[in-house]
């Protein structure tokens, strides 16, 4: 390598150091001005920055220390794992690709009605909530009766034996 061509390729090191370093503070990083190539991470692996740098890196899944805590996601949302994360979630119920919600119509027991339990985007039968049912008179004909997925009794027709 020529002298002119090894001081141009230092000088150019040596800026793009300066650039991503700073002096140490951190808070002195553009990096605005660098291009980073799109980083593709193998499993058990995600895709992070470290301190210091402009561009993604992998880091292995076995090395990331997870809160211990469980978020209470919105309602459009599960608790899991994002996918390219180590670390669980919230993530939104459309990206739920390996256990989709079942099609099916949904017969709750006495006590229970169709809801969505904490961090779950399927409906699933929930305990009733503790509310007050409205007082009721029913027409001759009908008595007070549960009804399927519901959690107050109403007025249903009498059973003839």
């Amino acid at each position: 390598m020529k002298m002119s061509t090894f001081l141009v390729t230092l000088v150019a090191l040596l800026c793009c150091l300066y650039l991503v370093k700073g002096n140490g503070d951190e808070t002195n990083i553009d990096c605005s001005t660098v291009r980073c190539a799109q980083v593709i991470c193998p499993a058990n692996h995600e895709t992070y920055v470290k301190p210091g740098e402009c561009c993604n890196s992998c880091r292995n899944c076995s090395e990331t220390m997870c809160p211990l805590y469980v978020k209470h996601c919105p309602a459009d949302q599960f608790w899991g794992r994002p996918e390219g994360k180590c670390c669980p979630d919230c993530v939104p119920c459309n990206q739920k690709k390996l256990n989709p919600c079942p099609r099916i119509a949904i017969v709750c027991p006495v006590g229970q009605t169709p809801g969505r339990k904490t961090n779950d985007c399927c409906i699933s039968c929930i305990e009733c909530p503790k509310e007050e049912c409205p007082l009721m008179k029913c027409k001759e004909g009908y008595e007070m009766g549960h009804v399927t997925n519901k959690c107050c009794q109403t007025c249903v027709p009498i059973q003839k034996n």
